[in-house]
């Protein structure tokens, strides 16, 4: 409701076996720890998604595409996989791109956003290697073939003297993001959901800026109102 256009789905089984279903949470995928208070079922995720995303009455951008990343921490339970798989046709089977698109073979990066227009972007992790859902993701970080990656939040940001980021050039990712895609994510691995200073990775033109919603601070203020007339914005250079 608050515009975004692009989620970050961490799943997991909420159990082992015949019976698993695909569950949003966070924790470990081995052993399939789940540290999350609550969990909430990838099917009602979805359901939501499709009532509220394309629907003029609940957003204000029901035409923008929409940009699913599973994150998958499945173990590669095909059970799960394939379940998911059929909660994407039941809610999204009009909004997916065409086959020319499946198993990653399309060129994501070089599509005119007005052929994405009201289109569900399916991006992901490995993980889904042998079953259905294989089939109906358009692209991949963990896939050499395909222009996008993932990065730490901490890599960019100067006033940060972590050490467990690979610091980055930004040059060099300005020039990665004029033809491929850059993901940049908060701390995965904390307990606490902190937000972060956007500027460095809007001026390098990175195209998806994770941020925690629920943790309205002055990092998530300036995110917010540099998107506050649209979710999609031309990129410029800027200094």
């Amino acid at each position: 409701q608050s515009g975004a256009r692009f989620l970050w789905l961490d799943i997991y089984n909420d159990s082992l076996g015949e019976f698993a279903n695909a569950v949003i949470s966070n924790g470990i995928e081995k052993g399939n720890w789940k540290l999350t208070f609550n969990v909430e079922t990838f099917d009602k995720i979805c359901k939501t998604i499709k009532e509220t995303a394309f629907s003029s009455g609940n957003v204000d951008n029901p035409d923008d595409p929409i940009f699913l990343a599973l994150n998958l921490k499945t173990n590669n339970n095909i059970v799960t996989l394939n379940r998911m798989q059929k909660t994407i046709y039941k809610y999204f089977r009009d909004n997916l791109l065409g086959p020319e698109f499946s198993y990653m073979r399309g060129d994501v990066p070089n599509i005119p956003i007005k052929k994405l227009m009201k289109k569900v972007v399916i991006f992901s992790s490995a993980g889904a290697e042998g079953s259905n859902l294989e089939e109906i993701i358009n692209y991949s970080w963990d896939n050499d073939e395909n222009n996008i990656r993932v990065i730490d939040y901490k890599s960019l940001d100067k006033t940060l003297t972590s050490v467990d980021a690979i610091k980055l050039n930004p040059n060099d990712v300005y020039e990665y993001n004029k033809t491929g895609l850059t993901i940049v994510i908060p701390e995965e691995s904390g307990f606490f959901t902190r937000n972060y200073n956007p500027d460095p990775y809007l001026k390098s033109g990175c195209q998806f800026i994770c941020m925690n919603y629920q943790n309205i601070d002055d990092d998530m203020n300036k995110y917010i109102t540099s998107y506050r007339y649209s979710s999609f914005k031309l990129k410029t250079r800027q200094r």
